[in-house]
């Protein structure tokens, strides 16, 4: 909108408060100090006018939505003096100001609450100013419309809600729309206190935004779930809806009907002494150290490094014995597994726990089935279902937590709970938001205050950390971090399955800096035989394979056109770290001579 002297005095007419605004989008100050006093000419002179809220006696509701969902539903708000800006060539109404009566103060509300401001959807704002002339454009230039701020409030939740649940919402044609209806208006009728005719309202808009021809049979389905809920009859809540989209939807808490507070409830506590006399669970050692019951664990690392293949051989040395790389599986500790698996075939999987099995029996441990579970989605479509439902909502983390319980009262010990990974379990996850985390990492901390033990297998990003939010990070009790070796620490190996990583421990509550948090090597051959090795150059790891095989120095300093002394030195560097040691090689085969007989030879 152009600013001349009519706009000034058109909008001093609507009683608003002015100043001129920087490119910055804050006013101009006067003297270091915010002004509320200035003439025609000074605001003729500025190439941007905002309104002040307090001293106008507006308030303005500020669409950000990023994707303009939100936008979509804004003529849902009552008409008013409202701005926009041309988006694409058309122009798209972002601020809708309001008067409010002199004797109600509005409050502030946004959505997500916490987010920073580049990530707002929707802001009512209160106390600040809004930039209204200038570069953006007037679209409904009238007198700010004096209400109350708790209707507009109530409405701006309702456009979180609906706008979150349109991308979300079914196509069309594919028989699905009807029962999404039904639990939709269940959840308004069962768990808000939206009036019936603003809710109508809604449900035509939805239907109108998404194509659906039947908003006269959507509309009445409002009041029939009304009248149900009324009845004392069963009707669908948020739950049902969320788990019929296959999506976790945190808007709608914004409409939720508040529960009353249980003003005498406390939290449970005791003084020093009933403290102290209290039995709990003593955490033990399954597979020492590494396994350790009532921890949680993140597997996480880059593609094609063998997340998987560690997990279930943990999986099977805590529930089976064999232990892992020397660290020994203290048997009368073993717990059952449930392996939550939602990407591999069921195929695979079968091979590969199979072949566990029949390591484990050359090692004389005899393999119990009932103490290793298995979900996976193929086992999920073969049922029926469309998938495991999505980790992150309530009832996805139900069926598993009632998998748990299930099979810890058939065995009598508490779980080992696999959930790989977390980017397939929990489609649509936003990673990077501390709020979407925060119910998974809820509800692993009551599991393990339970007395399970919960192991989760999640990407790594760019920088080489755990993909996503910190927030995961902070309550767990290990992280295990597999990356691929570069050229100069790649081991020569036998068969077209083996695979290798380099394996380092970003956190061990325990053992943070101890020798068995050291990064190492860790190596799989395709009979799942598991290996450790330092962190060791090719000359040294081609030394330890020569010394296997029985080679004199000499016949290696052929090999390696490396001088004697160097390899007499790297000998005794590889003795020191005990990766030759006595009459074997740590993670190979029995070695006949040690390095004093070489030096002879």
């Amino acid at each position: 909108m152009t600013i001349n002297v009519n706009t000034i005095e058109k909008l001093r007419g609507y009683k608003m408060n002015l100043t001129p605004v920087k490119e910055d989008k804050s006013p101009v100050r006067k003297n270091g100090k915010w002004f509320k006093d200035w003439t025609n000419q000074e605001l003729l002179n500025a190439k941007r006018i905002g309104v002040w809220h307090k001293e106008s006696e507006v308030f303005d509701v500020d669409f950000d939505d990023k994707s303009f969902n939100a936008h979509k539903f804004i003529d849902m708000l009552p008409p008013t003096f409202t701005i926009g800006k041309m988006v694409n060539g058309k122009p798209v109404a972002t601020h809708k100001i309001y008067r409010h009566p002199k004797d109600v103060e509005p409050k502030y509300y946004s959505y997500p609450t916490k987010a920073a401001k580049d990530k707002k959807i929707i802001e009512l704002l209160t106390n600040k100013m809004t930039w209204i002339a200038g570069d953006r454009i007037i679209i409904n230039d009238v007198d700010p419309l004096e209400t109350d701020p708790s209707p507009i409030r109530q409405t701006c939740q309702l456009i979180v809600a609906f706008s979150e649940l349109l991308v979300h919402w079914p196509e069309a044609n594919k028989g699905l729309r009807d029962d999404a209806f039904m639990r939709l208006t269940g959840a308004l009728a069962r768990e808000t206190d939206i009036p019936v005719n603003v809710q109508e309202q809604f449900i035509e808009k939805l239907c109108m935004l998404t194509g659906d021809r039947e908003i006269s049979n959507r509309v009445n389905k409002v009041q029939y779930q009304h009248d149900q809920f009324a009845a004392g009859e069963d009707v669908y809540g948020m739950k049902e809806l969320s788990t019929y989209l296959g999506v976790n939807l945190p808007g709608f808490d914004e409409i939720k009907r508040k529960e009353e507070k249980d003003k005498t409830r406390k939290i449970i506590y005791s003084n020093s002494l009933e403290f102290s006399q209290q039995q709990f669970p003593i955490p033990k050692n399954i597979v020492e150290p590494i396994v350790r019951d009532q921890t949680v664990i993140a597997i996480t690392g880059e593609p094609g490094t063998g997340k998987t293949l560690l997990g279930l051989k943990l999986a099977a040395a805590a529930s089976q014995g064999g232990g892992f790389l020397g660290m020994p599986t203290l048997m009368q500790n073993r717990i059952p597994v449930l392996y939550v698996e939602g990407e591999l075939p069921g195929d695979d999987l079968k091979t590969r726990i199979n072949s566990m099995r029949m390591n484990l029996a050359e090692q004389g441990v005899k393999w119990n089935d009932d103490y290793f579970n298995i979900a996976s989605l193929q086992q999920q479509l073969e049922a029926g279902r469309y998938g495991f439902e999505p980790m992150q909502t309530e009832q996805g983390l139900l069926e598993i937590e009632n998998a748990i319980e299930e099979i810890s009262e058939r065995t009598g010990k508490k779980v080992f709970i696999h959930l790989d990974n977390i980017s397939m379990l929990c489609p649509g996850f936003k990673e990077n938001d501390a709020d979407a985390w925060s119910p998974l990492m809820t509800r692993f901390m009551a599991w393990k205050n339970k007395g399970h033990t919960i192991v989760y297998y999640h990407h790594l990003n760019k920088s080489g950390s755990s993909s996503g939010s910190t927030m995961q990070t902070r309550a767990i009790d290990m992280s295990i971090r597999l990356t691929k070796p570069d050229s100069k620490h790649k081991i020569k190996m036998k068969g077209d399955k083996a695979m290798q990583a380099v394996m380092d421990f970003p956190k061990w509550r325990l053992h943070d800096n101890s020798k068995h948090a050291q990064q190492c090597i860790l190596t799989c051959t395709d009979r799942n035989e598991w290996h450790k090795y330092p962190m060791l150059d090719d000359k040294e790891m081609a030394i330890i394979n020569f010394y296997n095989d029985g080679y004199t120095v000499k016949e290696m300093v052929d090999e390696l056109e490396l001088k004697e002394s160097t390899i007499y030195r790297k000998l005794k560097r590889l003795k020191e770290m005990e990766v030759i040691k006595d009459d074997k090689v740590i993670g190979g085969k029995t070695i006949n001579r040690n390095a004093e007989e070489i030096r002879k030879t």
